[in-house]
């Protein structure tokens, strides 16, 4: 399955159904190698291309993915391209990312999704300060390549009684689900959705000027050109989202999830490890727990 020839500096393996060897480097890595080879050539059938798929990942993480989906290109300098675009090579968090998604079972195509947002960011210096925040914090990708974060508005009015819905929540269609994301149906969605609308602590202001309000479900923008994009302005123009820790700590007595696309960040300050962001759109989709998400994915 495994042929090899190992001099004092490589090790040069021929994989069986590849046209070219591979060239490895002798490093502390070598004896690992070795060994994983040898589990591979000794084993037969399922349990050999279990093997063999484990050490391909091993060996080249990059490469590997690279054959988990025909809309990713792997270049001759081993680098990784959406084909559609093939202008800026996939690279840190992302990269990571794909590798995790796929390692454990989730879909691609978010990620897909999420790096075509990223290009459509016409600041790629706000991509790369993007990819801080999320490598800092616990943040979840959404099914069309946005991102879930945190933010502290202020109720206007006071708050009502929900207890007798136990946690039920509104997706992004307007459907009624419960604490597991299951889907709940009539007479008791109609009661919750009557409930939202009149209720009135559904209704906020920004924490800072209390003058942007808002409510769960709305889109909240401003130009982008009034958005500060130079990072070492911590506290400036644009609409601010965080990561769990900052934002809890924050001003404002009401606690929320913001949904925001990658194409519109526009700097992520670089104190406070990268705990906060600015953006020039976000969305709000509902009110947040009071623990931090421990989802990859937020559907």
């Amino acid at each position: 399955m495994i042929a090899t020839i190992k001099t004092n500096n490589t090790l040069t393996l021929f994989i069986q159904g590849e046209t070219k060897p591979r060239v490895l480097q002798v490093n502390a890595r070598t004896k690992d190698i070795l060994t994983r080879i040898s589990d591979i050539n000794n084993s037969y059938g399922e349990l050999q291309q279990i093997f063999l798929e484990d050490f391909l990942k091993f060996i080249a993480p990059i490469k590997w993915i690279a054959t988990k989906d025909d809309r990713l290109l792997l270049s001759d300098d081993g680098k990784l391209y959406l084909k559609e675009n093939t202008s800026v090579a996939i690279y840190g968090y992302l990269g990571k990312k794909l590798l995790e998604f796929v390692e454990e079972g989730y879909p691609i195509d978010y990620l897909i999704n999420f790096w075509k947002n990223c290009l459509a960011n016409p600041r790629q210096d706000a991509v790369t300060e993007l990819f801080q925040f999320l490598e800092s914090n616990k943040i979840p990708i959404t099914p069309t390549g946005t991102f879930i974060a945190y933010k502290k508005v202020t109720r206007v009015g006071e708050q009502k009684d929900d207890s007798r819905f136990n946690g039920l929540k509104l997706d992004k269609q307007g459907n009624v689900r419960d604490p597991r994301g299951h889907f709940v149906g009539n007479p008791l969605r109609q009661y919750f959705i009557d409930y939202l609308e009149g209720r009135i602590e559904s209704q906020f202001v920004d924490s800072h000027s209390r003058s942007v309000k808002q409510s769960i479900g709305d889109v909240i923008s401003m130009d982008r050109d009034l958005c500060d994009p130079d990072r070492e302005n911590s506290c400036s123009t644009g609409f601010h989202f965080a990561g769990y820790e900052y934002a809890k700590g924050f001003s404002g007595n009401a606690f929320v999830y913001v949904e925001v696309n990658p194409m519109n960040v526009t700097a992520i300050p670089t104190d406070y490890n990268y705990q906060k962001g600015r953006c020039c759109e976000y969305t709000i989709v509902g009110l947040a727990e009071e623990e931090e998400l421990e989802v990859k994915v937020f559907e």
